[in-house]
């Protein structure tokens, strides 16, 4: 029986029977039937405190403290960027729920059949980049639990570049978590997970959010609550204040969860209504985020006046043991106050903490984007090995090396990819299509979304996504010290693009994708969606 399009009476889209595995279709990229979207409220809070409670987020507001803002500010900071990257995340997770269907199909929509795996690889590389960071991390805590426990486990100093690999004992440590989440990964994927596994997770994010409030209070006691909010670092050579360190961190904290305002609807697929996911989402992120950071910046403020020897590491981003930005090295300082047995607790939940949020928001994305570059050749468990060969290529231990190095290289330099690929994806769904799609076209190599050519490429989402992506880009590059160099660049309107990276690509990507549609795309939005774009009807084949 040829497949056909249902639409339940709570407005839910899934296909009557199975289409015959292609080019664009397997199992995992199917819509995902109306009777397994079973997420409620809960599930999605539960989804993003796990996703939130890691030790990339307790070290974002402390970029803040290295930029030369007071705790106050960089908590502040934290809460505004989040609130900005909820309005996309939420906009982009509408699909999700009504259609069932990932990002990559999702994207197909604006991008083109096959121009889709342009927008899917570029964020799937970035997933990548936070797969192998939040793996060293993991890794990294293990290493750091297993010197407690025997202390002469332990590398020489080294030093940290591209291409230079760190101590063999942090080398063994990270290969040991990164073959353990990938086992799990293709094992209990995150959607029909081990009731183990899930419980196990379950428990790592109030742990450790419990055990963050414990250090604030521990250290406010200890050198006093008013030192911890009036706190500030004074680097060897000052970065300074001023708006524009405050617009980058906020550009940084956007970016931040830039990724999953992207492929959000590989989670809401899973959503019984919309409505609910709707909240549980913007309560789990904003809340989450502003709890967990805010308890990061001060507790690193009182441990930072407590151990005093680790001032000039952290404030001179030396990314040493005395760095404190990186709260692992905090919890080892604390060993000789709280005692082996709490620390050793504390490293366990947060070797936890960071299997479940790359298995849930890291793994996800990128699996699904490499499976839609061949969905009859990979699959799931093809998809999770690459995510994780890419991810230790891209080296996080220098990504996450220290404050500057995750600020500029890498939160500041993807948000300008990933910016316009959002602003192409909301003005093509909610101001062009008015939120239709054409559930079964979306999976035919020869349907009306290859916009009648042999690329299935959408020609004008390109230009739009260039037009966002390439300023900013050349910038980065500037800044980072690769193949550009730009005379004056400091203070320049380039390099206030690039400081700004997200907000410059998503803007201008998302007016010149609505307007070149609007005047050169018409027919194929009318054809995609059936009727005209002006809102006429007209007699038209059936949609989704």
């Amino acid at each position: 029986m040829a497949a056909s399009v249902v639409v339940t009476a709570d407005g839910k889209h899934e296909l009557s029977g199975e289409l015959p595995r292609s080019q664009l279709y397997n199992k995992d990229l199917a819509p995902t039937p109306a009777a397994l979207r079973n997420w409620g409220l809960y599930s999605f809070l539960a989804f993003w405190v796990g996703c939130c409670v890691v030790i990339p987020s307790w070290s974002l507001a402390n970029i803040g403290l290295v930029f030369g803002f007071d705790p106050a500010t960089s908590i502040f900071v934290v809460i505004l960027g989040n609130a900005i990257v909820t309005v996309p995340l939420l906009l982009n997770s509408h699909v999700g729920a009504k259609y069932g269907i990932p990002f990559p199909v999702f994207v197909r929509a604006s991008f083109g059949t096959w121009g889709a795996n342009v927008a899917a690889v570029l964020r799937g590389i970035v997933a990548c980049g936070w797969f192998g960071i939040e793996s060293w991390l993991g890794g990294y805590a293990m290493y750091v639990l297993v010197g407690i426990l025997f202390p002469g486990f332990k590398d020489p100093p080294v030093k940290v570049d591209w291409f230079v690999l760190p101590g063999p004992f942090q080398m063994s440590m990270f290969a040991l978590f990164l073959v353990i989440q990938v086992w799990i990964a293709i094992a209990a994927p995150p959607w029909k997970g081990s009731r183990a596994i899930k419980v196990m997770f379950d428990w790592s994010a109030p742990f450790l959010l419990a055990f963050t409030l414990f250090l604030f209070l521990y250290l406010g006691l200890k050198v006093g609550f008013d030192k911890m909010f009036t706190f500030q670092l004074t680097p060897d050579k000052p970065l300074g204040g001023g708006f524009y360190f405050w617009f980058l961190l906020l550009n940084i904290n956007v970016g931040f969860w830039a990724t999953m305002a992207l492929n959000i609807s590989d989670v809401t697929r899973f959503a019984k209504e919309q409505t609910r996911q709707m909240i549980g989402q913007a309560i789990g992120l904003v809340g989450t985020m502003a709890f967990f950071s805010g308890m990061g910046v001060l507790v690193t403020a009182g441990g930072v006046t407590a151990y005093t020897e680790t001032a000039k590491d952290t404030a001179n981003q030396l990314g040493t043991a005395n760095d404190l930005w990186n709260p692992i090295n905090l919890f080892a300082k604390l060993n000789g106050d709280l005692g082996p047995i709490i620390i050793v607790l504390a490293l366990v939940f947060v070797v936890l903490a960071q299997l479940s949020t790359n298995i849930g928001a890291n793994v996800i994305a990128p699996a699904n984007d490499f499976q839609n570059l061949a969905p009859k050749r990979l699959n799931w468990a093809w998809g999770v090995v690459i995510t994780a060969v890419i991810g230790t290529l891209l080296q996080p231990w220098v990504l996450f090396f220290n404050a500057l190095s995750y600020a500029i290289t890498w939160l500041s330099g993807y948000g300008g990819f990933l910016g316009a690929i959002g602003g192409i994806m909301i003005a093509d769904y909610w101001l062009l299509r008015r939120q239709r799609l054409n559930l079964l076209e979306l999976y035919r190599e020869d349907g009306v979304y290859s916009y009648r050519n042999s690329w299935g490429v959408n020609p004008y989402a390109i230009i739009a996504l260039l037009i966002g992506v390439v300023p900013p880009f050349i910038g980065w590059l500037n800044v980072i010290g690769w193949f550009v160099k730009i005379d004056n660049y400091q203070g320049s309107w380039l390099d206030w693009l690039q400081t700004g990276s997200w907000f410059w690509s998503f803007g201008t990507a998302f007016i010149s994708y609505y307007v070149l549609m609007t005047l050169f795309g018409k027919r194929y939005l009318e054809e995609q969606v059936g009727e005209p774009v002006s809102g006429a009807p007209r007699p038209a084949s059936a949609h989704a």
